[in-house]
């Protein structure tokens, strides 16, 4: 046992260090978590299937997994991101995101005891984020060199989740779990639309000349954490049907800080000179969850999985709320609207080696079609997924899990605006686009 707990630590530090930026897919979060739930559309609230899926959805599910249970799974996408701009004539130009492959590692283990009263469980995992990486494009409204716009506009945000989860079981058909989940955020935005713009001469209001401001950028990514609790039932009807739920508390994280520089060469004395230090920050936070599944075993060789899922975006800080840019040219909140996610997968017991999957995810983008140009950063228009699985039993104690997903291209359009609801004078858009492909392996021990 020591070798095995000095193993699982060593991955657990490598797993919080390589943690990259999360392709996102419902909202900002990640629409599952390992290769076995991901193959399910993310589905599994109400269905145990293995340890990565239960310390996500709902740790009341920990009481049906007996003995040692550890997962381990990484994942490796790509997406296609582009932002379109119309011009008042009714050109467009299309710039693409420079992005490139990413992984993303998941870490978990639980322990049952069978016949025992109560589980416990803990992960690594990566569960949300963005990232673009778009070049300065003088033909672009958006990316043109500023002050006419952004210039290079890269973000960077990964969320990694830490649960220490435990599960009581009530009665044989009844059990309740917590989770007290530790997340740490690591963000980068270039340049940093939320503060006021360095203008010269800063005559207010600022929106009124908006070709006079620079905006501060960003020198690398920082880190920040918060506490968040996520409670979680388990209910087994009969030996066919059960339900489950649970619900994450909203995630307070304290601001994000940068040490960065005024911007605008225009202004050469005082506190605010072209080079002069200064610090700027963001404050976003993380929404509440609510899930419900439902999970159905027509014989001993299916396992069926429903779920609806709700994100409640538009109370979260930074995240949600009305939106838009106020008079000293500052983005109040990205304006982001509640979203609901409905998530359907099955699995297959082939034989005693092989288990076969395929799921669906289905969700409301956040991005109200007026405010799409406060998600030039979080670029999420996504809105379906299509995914699959596997698992090979290679040993009595292990297996090894594979997992794909496609998210088909999406887009979302809407104006262009330079201060609190004000358009450019000729009619000119903003138009999102993106695509995930992703593959997932992970390697599950029970023992």
């Amino acid at each position: 046992m020591p070798k095995r707990l000095l193993v699982l630590g060593a991955c657990a530090v490598m797993a919080l260090l390589l943690v990259p930026p999360a392709p996102a897919g419902n909202g900002h979060l990640l629409h599952g978590v390992g290769a076995v739930n991901s193959s399910l559309g993310g589905s599994g609230t109400g269905q145990p299937f293995e340890v990565l899926g239960a310390l996500h959805s709902n740790p009341a599910l920990l009481t049906q997994l007996d003995d040692f249970k550890v997962g381990i799974s990484a994942e490796v996408f790509t997406d296609d991101l582009s932002v379109t701009t119309t011009n008042g004539a009714g050109a467009k130009h299309t710039t693409d995101s420079g992005g490139e492959p990413g992984v993303l590692p998941a870490l978990g283990w639980s322990y049952h005891r069978p016949g025992a009263k109560t589980a416990v469980g803990f992960g690594l995992l990566a569960v949300a984020g963005f990232r673009t990486n778009f070049p300065a494009d003088s033909a672009s409204l958006l990316l043109a060199p500023p002050p006419a716009g952004f210039g290079r506009l890269a973000t960077d945000l990964a969320i990694t989740k830490i649960p220490l989860a435990v599960a009581w079981e009530v009665n044989p058909q009844l059990s309740l779990g917590a989770s007290l989940n530790l997340y740490q955020g690591s963000l980068v935005i270039q340049p940093l639309p939320v503060v006021t713009p360095d203008c010269f001469p800063a005559v207010p209001p600022l929106s009124a000349h908006p070709e006079r401001c620079f905006r501060p950028g960003t020198s690398g990514q920082v880190a920040s954490y918060a506490l968040g609790l996520q409670l979680g039932l388990y209910y087994e009807i009969n030996p066919a049907w059960s339900l489950g739920f649970s619900y994450t508390t909203e995630q307070d994280f304290y601001d994000y800080k940068w040490n960065s520089n005024h911007a605008n060469p225009n202004i050469t004395v005082g506190p605010n000179a072209f080079g002069a230090p200064r610090r700027v920050g963001i404050d976003i936070d993380g929404p509440p969850i609510a899930s419900l599944g439902i999970g159905w075993r027509p014989n001993p060789q299916w396992k069926v999985a429903l779920d609806g899922r709700w994100v409640g975006y538009k109370g979260t800080e930074g995240i949600g709320g009305n939106g838009g840019i106020n008079q000293d040219l500052q983005l109040v909140s990205i304006g982001w609207q509640d979203i609901l996610i409905g998530m359907l997968g099955a699995e297959l017991q082939v034989n005693p080696n092989l288990r076969l999957r395929g799921g669906l995810n289905f969700n409301e983008s956040p991005i109200e079609p007026a405010l799409t140009l406060n998600s030039g950063g979080t670029p999420s228009v996504f809105e379906q997924h299509y995914t699959l699985g596997a698992s090979l039993a290679v040993h009595p104690n292990l297996d090894l899990d594979f997992g794909f997903y496609y998210t088909p291209e999406n887009e979302k359009t809407g104006p262009i605006v330079t201060g609190p609801g004000t358009q450019l004078p000729a009619p000119v858009d903003i138009t999102l686009r993106n695509s995930i492909v992703s593959g997932l392996a992970a390697f599950s021990f029970h023992f």
